[in-house]
């Protein structure tokens, strides 16, 4: 597995990725998750890095140039990333996590 971060509606409380190291810079507009003390550390597990991020209410779908967008339909999923990308489908993002986890 290469670079995939996944975001659903519930929030996941961390992202797992292969490959190469991911950098805060490459996952923008996603940005790192913070806590009291500061980011939270991404840590490595047997060649898998896993990373906490945030998206903000105010983030904008159409800067997710690189994403898939997918629609639940029925029994399966449709590929909604053009709609998405071409303003044509809204798409909002929020934090499900408490107020202390969904800073940034």
């Amino acid at each position: 597995m290469a670079h995939c971060l996944f975001q659903s509606e519930q929030a996941s409380w961390e992202n797992i990725v292969g490959g190469e190291r991911l950098t805060a810079a490459q996952a923008l507009p996603v940005i790192p998750m913070t806590g009291d003390g500061g980011p939270v550390p991404w840590i490595d597990v047997d060649g898998l890095q896993v990373v906490f991020l945030n998206l903000t209410s105010d983030s904008n779908a159409r800067d997710f140039r690189d994403a898939t967008f997918l629609r639940q339909r029925g029994g399966g999923f449709e590929d909604v990333s053009k709609a998405v990308c071409d303003g044509s489908l809204t798409v909002r993002f929020f934090c499900a996590r408490s107020e202390i986890e969904c800073r940034h």
